[in-house]
């Protein structure tokens, strides 16, 4: 098998990328080999294939073979001839598949059902393609914004002197660690042992109400009952003993209401001629607009 030097093929490689997808999301098939553009040796000469695919179900392995085209008129039968006699030509008897955007002739249709060849549509979706179908959802929703201010760390003025006039501090001197604070959600309460109770975010959020109700700001003193100490990121003072926070919190309430689209996110339809099988795809499938 040798790669062909036909390039420019972008409907070719969407279908590629589809019939990719379409194998990450089974769980039955073992993909051993997906490739655009090759050519296939035959019995009697060299085939150009657009989509070879490989693959192995049930310890079995199989071989299908993928025309697609973007023409702009519906296959006839004799376009179904000349592919089934590509499949008749090459070793393994492959299963035939038959991709583009126009549908198909009645003859290519009755051709394709009695030998075994199955036949997709791949377009971008139209209106009609919609119908029996939820094309957009509307979502209402609450949303609750806390809001923690004034954070005041109430320090051992025992522990602080001691600690600050052992590193060579003068007696009176004034601090402030507010600054070394992190984030609320990492800054961490430890114990006397150095290990971790609980964050600065798990202590404001205590004292919000569960249900979604807004509030003015009030005033919050939290006093620690065992001795507590707050993770600075601080070189002299990497941990402060704690007497209790100072803080006031608030929470006002948001109204939200916003349509989801679904014609936002699909592009591309699949659709089995001869079946009821009906596959959507996302915009992003290849990152540009393939199909114009």
């Amino acid at each position: 098998m040798t790669r062909s030097k036909n390039t420019g093929k972008p409907y070719e490689k969407l279908t590629q990328s589809i019939f990719q997808q379409i194998l990450n999301q089974s769980s039955e098939v073992q993909t051993v080999q997906v490739e655009h553009d090759v050519l296939l040796q035959g019995i009697t000469t060299t085939h150009q294939i657009d989509v070879y695919w490989r693959f192995q179900h049930g310890g079995v392995e199989y071989q299908s073979i993928v025309q697609a085209k973007d023409w702009n008129s519906k296959v006839s039968k004799e376009k179904l001839l000349a592919f089934h006699g590509v499949l008749n030509d090459l070793p393994g008897q492959p299963r035939g598949i038959f991709v583009t955007r126009r549908g198909y002739q009645k003859g290519a249709k009755e051709y394709a059902q009695a030998h075994g060849i199955v036949l997709y549509e791949l377009r971008e979706a139209e209106e009609l393609d919609w119908q029996g179908f939820v094309r957009s959802i509307e979502i209402e929703m609450r949303l609750a914004i806390p809001e923690v201010k004034q954070l005041n760390l109430v320090i051992d003025p025992v522990w602080f002197r001691e600690k600050a006039l052992a590193l060579g501090f003068q007696k009176g001197q004034k601090f402030s660690f507010r600054d070394f604070i992190e984030d609320s959600s990492s800054t961490f309460i430890l114990d006397s042992k150095g290990q971790p109770m609980r964050s600065l975010f798990d202590i404001f959020m205590s004292y919000f109400p569960k249900e979604h109700t807004a509030f003015p700001l009030k005033a919050i003193q939290h006093q620690f009952i065992e001795p507590s100490f707050i993770a600075l990121n601080h070189e002299l003072f990497p941990k402060v003993k704690l007497l209790g926070l100072d803080f006031n919190i608030s929470q006002s309430i948001e109204q939200l209401c916003f349509t989801v689209t679904a014609g936002e996110m699909v592009q591309y339809i699949l659709k089995e001629t001869l079946g009821k099988e009906i596959r959507w795809f996302p915009r992003n499938i290849l990152g540009d607009r393939f199909l114009q």
